[in-house]
């Protein structure tokens, strides 16, 4: 049990530091460059991976802990980047620190986030409102980061193609934010 724990956290650490390469005639979670949902294939895992996350050590409450307190800062200070290096727009880093750290304008920063996800269709809407909630929870219920990650990987499924093909910069910094989370889990033993 402990080696299988240990090979599915090691192999959901790939996902996360190499998602791009960890997919196949795909150039991002959720859907194919044929513009179809990724949902129909068995080989590609589909935003952080099809795996369940489990913190199951302290160690890993702890890791995530402290990278809640990491992101906030860099989100605080607007110096978040995507996994690729590449700057998220300030607005949608102080909308995203507003909504983790249950600033007085929370409830604005969360309608903006909730209105910029709610663009990816439909099928995605109905999954906001419980990923938004998630998501603002984390540094209070750290805990919680498998849940928030498998509605959001719920939620890149479920979004259209339009928005997977140019996602608006609320949806990077809340991808930024949970692949550091993520990686401080999958790190921690």
């Amino acid at each position: 049990m402990k080696i299988t724990l240990r090979l599915a956290v090691c192999t959901a650490s790939l996902f996360v530091a190499f998602p791009l390469l960890a997919q196949t005639n795909s150039d991002h979670s959720g859907h194919d460059n044929d513009g179809n949902s990724a949902g129909h294939r068995q080989d590609a895992p589909h935003g952080f991976g099809d795996r369940v996350l489990v913190l199951s050590t302290p160690a890993q409450t702890a890791a995530v802990s402290n990278a809640v307190a990491s992101v906030t800062s860099a989100l605080r200070s607007g110096s978040l980047t995507t996994s690729s290096g590449a700057i998220i727009p300030a607005a949608a880093q102080a909308n995203t620190y507003a909504v983790m750290t249950s600033d007085a304008a929370q409830a604005i920063s969360a309608a903006r986030l909730s209105a910029a996800l709610s663009t990816a269709g439909s099928d995605a809407g109905e999954i906001v409102p419980a990923l938004v909630s998630g998501f603002s929870a984390l540094p209070s219920n750290p805990v919680g980061l498998p849940t928030v990650v498998a509605t959001y990987n719920n939620f890149t499924k479920a979004a259209s193609a339009s928005f997977i093909a140019k996602p608006p910069a609320e949806f990077l910094a809340m991808r930024a934010v949970l692949a550091q989370l993520t990686a401080a889990a999958a790190s921690a033993k």
